[in-house]
This record gives C-alpha cells, sequence and structure tokens, in this order.
C-alpha cells in the first residue's frame, strides 16, 4: 500500500477501500458497478481541489439517485479521503431534515473503519467517530454532522458541504442558510445527494435552476434501480408502497403530492364475502385480535375484532369476526362504560390476545380495563401476557406500520370481512397520504353522518396486531410424536376431552383382555386370580363383588 499514491488520487482510493457487505469485507474496486465508476470519475478532479485548496472545475453537484443505489456510501468514501489524506485540515458538514438521516454518513464511516484491508488499517490510525462529528486528530480536520432542528451554523466557513435527502426537507430554509454558508468560501465544494421528490416542489425547482447553470452545476441522475436489488424484491416494494411512493423511491420519477385511494378497489371487492357471517364466539383455528378507536361527543367510536390462521396451511389468513360501532346522538355522547363493557364481553368470548388503540381517547379505558385485571398493558409483542393493550402512538414509525399492514392485508388477498355498508364505504374513501420526509399515513374524511372513517380505523389499528401477531413463532410444548392425535385447532377443553376418552378406551381394553385370560385360565386357577384381583383392588368380598 502506497500512501502517496493514495492522497494523489482519489481513484485509488476508491478502489482500494474495503466495504462492509453481506458476505463481509470486500474490495470496493471488485464490486463497484460502472453506473458509480462514471460518478466518481465526474467528481474526483473536484475533490482534488479542495484537498490542494483550489478552485473545484465543477463547484455544485447534484446527485440523484434511487432508493439503495449507495449515494450515501459513496460520498462516505469521497469524505474519508478528504479527511484523511487532505494536506490542509478542512471543515466539512453533512446536513439533513433529522438526526438518522444525517447520522447515516457516521455509521457508513464506523464500519469502513471496522472493516478488514490495508487501507482501512491506516485510516483507523487516523481517523476517529464520534457522537456528532468525525475527526482527523493530526491534521485537525471534521466533517460535523447537521440537523434541522440544530443548525445553529450562520457564519461558519466550510470547504465543503453535503446536503443529504434534499427531498426530505419540508422547507428550504436550512438548506438555504448552509448553502449561503458555503457561497462565502468561492473555493467550497457543495453537493446534494438525493432521491427524486413531488412535482410540483421548491425541490423540484432548484434542481431545475441548477440544471440551468451547466458551468456551476453538475446535475447526475440514476433513475432505475441498483443493480443488486432483486426484482422479488421490486415486486414487494410496489404492492407494498403507494403508486407515487414507489416511482419516486424506486424509479426516479417526479410525481404528485396529492393523496391517494390507500386501497385499490378490486382488492376492497375482492375482500368482502357474501357468504360470511359475525362470530358468536371464538373459532377454532383462529387467535383473535382487536382494534378500538374511540370518538365521544362527534365522531363514532368502533371496534374490530379479527381472527387470524397460525397454522401451516392458510398462514396469517385474517377473517372480520365482529364490528362494534357506537354513534353519538345529539345531545348525548357516546357511553364509554358501554363501549368497556362490550370490550371485557369480547375478550373472554372470543379470547382477544391483544388490543391496539389509539391512547388520544383510550388510555382512560385501557387503564380501566388493566385494573379490571382483564388485560395488562404493555409496549411490545414479545412480553408472554395473555391479553395485551398496546398503544399505538401516533408516530411517525407506527402510522406507516399501521398503513403498511392494512394495504398488504388488502393486496395479498389474505383478508375477509363480512358485509357491513358502513366499513365498506370507510375503506374506499381511506387514503394514503405522503409526508416531506417520505413517510406515509393513512387518512380518513369526515362524512355528513359525522364519521370519520371509524370503522376502518379499527380495522386498520386490528390489522396491524394481527400482522404483529403472525410474525410471532407458534410454540406448542408435547406436539409431535408424544401425541400423534394432537390437533392445532383443539381449544384446551376439548382436548382434555378427547384425553380423557382415550384413557378410558385403553382402560377397557386392558380389562377385557384381563378377563379373557382369566376365562381361559383352569378352574383351579380362577379362584385364586379372582382373590389376587381382589386384594389389589381392595374388594372385600370377592364373590359377590365381582362378576365374570
Amino acid at each position: 500500500m502506497d500512501l502517496l499514491q493514495l492522497q494523489a488520487d482519489p481513484a485509488r482510493f476508491q478502489e482500494e477501500i474495503c466495504l462492509a457487505t453481506g458476505s463481509g469485507p470486500r474490495r470496493f474496486g471488485d464490486i463497484m458497478q460502472p453506473f458509480q465508476r462514471e460518478r466518481f470519475a465526474a467528481v474526483n478532479a473536484s475533490l482534488l481541489a479542495v484537498a490542494r485548496h483550489e478552485a473545484p472545475p465543477v463547484p455544485r453537484i447534484w446527485d440523484e439517485r434511487t432508493k439503495g443505489a449507495s449515494k450515501d456510501t459513496d460520498w462516505a468514501v469521497n469524505l474519508l479521503w478528504l479527511l484523511a489524506f487532505s494536506p490542509r485540515p478542512l471543515r466539512m458538514q453533512v446536513g439533513a431534515f433529522d438526526a438518522e438521516q444525517a447520522d447515516e454518513v457516521r455509521l457508513i464511516v464506523k464500519d469502513v473503519l471496522r472493516a478488514d484491508g490495508p487501507v482501512n488499517a491506516f485510516l483507523r490510525q487516523v481517523i476517529e467517530a464520534q457522537a456528532d462529528r468525525i475527526i482527523n486528530a493530526r491534521t485537525g480536520g471534521v466533517i460535523e454532522i447537521l440537523t434541522s432542528d440544530q443548525w445553529g451554523s450562520h457564519g461558519s466557513r466550510i470547504d465543503l458541504l453535503l446536503m443529504s435527502e434534499l427531498t426530505h426537507q419540508p422547507s428550504s430554509g436550512f438548506a438555504e442558510t448552509l448553502f449561503d454558508n458555503l457561497d462565502k468560501m468561492p473555493l467550497g465544494l457543495g453537493v446534494v445527494i438525493t432521491n427524486s421528490g413531488h412535482d410540483p416542489s421548491w425541490q423540484l425547482e432548484w434542481k431545475q435552476v441548477f440544471r440551468a447553470m451547466p458551468d456551476r452545476w453538475l446535475v447526475l441522475e440514476f433513475n432505475e434501480p441498483a443493480p443488486w436489488v432483486s426484482a422479488a424484491s421490486l415486486a414487494e416494494a410496489e404492492k407494498r408502497n403507494p403508486l407515487g411512493r414507489y416511482l419516486r423511491l424506486w424509479r426516479g420519477v417526479w410525481t404528485a403530492e396529492e393523496g391517494a385511494p390507500a386501497l385499490e378497489p378490486a382488492d376492497i371487492a375482492a375482500a368482502f364475502d357474501p357468504a360470511l357471517r359475525p362470530l358468536m364466539g371464538a373459532e377454532a383455528g383462529y387467535e383473535t385480535v382487536a382494534g378500538l378507536d374511540l370518538g365521544i361527543a362527534r365522531n363514532w367510536s368502533s371496534l374490530a375484532i379479527l381472527g387470524v390462521k397460525r397454522r401451516h396451511a392458510d398462514h396469517a389468513r385474517i377473517r372480520l369476526v365482529d364490528l362494534r360501532v357506537w354513534k353519538p346522538r345529539p345531545g348525548r355522547r357516546v357511553d364509554l362504560q358501554e363501549v368497556e363493557d362490550a370490550l371485557i364481553d369480547a375478550r373472554y368470548k372470543f379470547g382477544l390476545r391483544a388490543l391496539v388503540f389509539d391512547p388520544w381517547q383510550c388510555a382512560h379505558l385501557a387503564s380501566r380495563v388493566q385494573a379490571s385485571n382483564a388485560g395488562r398493558m404493555v409496549r411490545g409483542w414479545r412480553e408472554p401476557v395473555a391479553f395485551r393493550l398496546v398503544e399505538a402512538a401516533p408516530t411517525k414509525s407506527m402510522l406507516q406500520k399501521i398503513a403498511t399492514a392494512t394495504r398488504e392485508a388488502f393486496a395479498d388477498r389474505r383478508i375477509a370481512l363480512f358485509e357491513d355498508a358502513a366499513l365498506r364505504r370507510d375503506l374506499k374513501l381511506l387514503q394514503l397520504v405522503e409526508r416531506p420526509d417520505q413517510s406515509f399515513r393513512l387518512v380518513s374524511p369526515v362524512t355528513s353522518d359525522g364519521s370519520h372513517g371509524d370503522a376502518a380505523t379499527s380495522l386498520c389499528l386490528a390489522l396491524m396486531a394481527a400482522t404483529e401477531l403472525a410474525a410471532l413463532k407458534r410454540i406448542v410444548v408435547g406436539s409431535g410424536n408424544s401425541d400423534p392425535d394432537y390437533d392445532p385447532d383443539e381449544g384446551p377443553l376439548q382436548r382434555s376431552q378427547r384425553r380423557q376418552r382415550k384413557l378410558r378406551e385403553r382402560e377397557l381394553k386392558a380389562s377385557n383382555r384381563r378377563r379373557q385370560q382369566i376365562a381361559a385360565m383352569p378352574d383351579d386357577r380362577t379362584l385364586g386370580m379372582m382373590k389376587a384381583f381382589a386384594k389389589k383392588f381392595g374388594v372385600k368380598d370377592t364373590m359377590s363383588r365381582m362378576s365374570f
């Protein structure tokens, strides 16, 4: 390893560094794809200029790629080269919408430093990844990690700015501030790495302005799935995501921001089974969960109960077991005691395993259910609780999880519903809305009769619970050869009764065999056997109590 060659040529560094992969550390040059080589070749001259304190031939770069196309990793490699081999101390900044996205570069650097390889071993001697920065203690160079809620960076003088995921920014203020700081440095290099976004949007306007300035901006676009993303993964992503989001992330298409129907009409129609009816109690083969959406004065309250198959045949198939709706009347609110009674009744009637609820209105009701020892509030799904009460806080990740579970259940045709006019209407009106950070959620409009999609909301909460339950490993103790007649659809009572019947049958067979043996014995031995039999079972009057 010649350090002088690595310092003189970033392309050599990019070839020799080792990266962590699913099959272990690999030399980057052995796995680099042609589109990556093209982008490195386009920007390396500007990297050399920054290291030498010269004017970059291309001072601004827009690097737009599809999801998973290694934009963060490739630019982390570029920053590492600058930090390790620049003869002067550089001040570089990585800016992003939130801490998670901004920290992506730092986490990649930590993985690189841990990987085996001669270049990586040298980097470990000079580079240190700290909590909010990456430093070169020998030169004093630094990469600062900034987020939009912690910027405070007016007046900063930087040599390089890397703006990550510009399309996730809800407003332009953060990016404008950082680029204004960079403009004070005539020899600075500015880079935007991002996916495609919404059309129209301020991000697209920026891109169009930059494209019209070829002497200052180099606009690079990779608008196809990365070569290492499999066709099966793409098909799953298309099924899991709204169409607009899929096109933006995986196909590089700028799409409209308007909300779209969350479910396909054909999937909704296929879910309703005219022959299906509500159940009156627990049914063999199903484990049940529930979702509760609580309205008091203006909106409806709704309790949806789902049955989930958890066996090899039809695993994760879901059916609607029961649906209860309470409507507030003029001048009269929903009776929460009635809702609570219905929930506790369903707990024992259907053997509910879990209830998912929105804490906005349901927290007090859930605490009352827990106080009655009918259930227990838990945070996760791994705790061994007979009836878990799970709070679905309206966080970004939770809302997206609920939307994903709902869309997948309908798209996969894994759910069967009995006919309910309010539920069918709510499902048709359900909208999928994407946020600026590209997370998404389900939204229901308010209808003229005061419903806010409450029947669909309770169903969606229950579907999230059903998805979590289906993912849990089912362990049956005592199954297999020890009980060849084991039936996973049996309840505890049915299994006990079956075993009692088999025991009585074995005892009867044994008694019959003994009688046959005694009948076949000579007469002089019969009496002796009868006495032995009577003595064993404590019978005093053998002849009167035993008949053969």
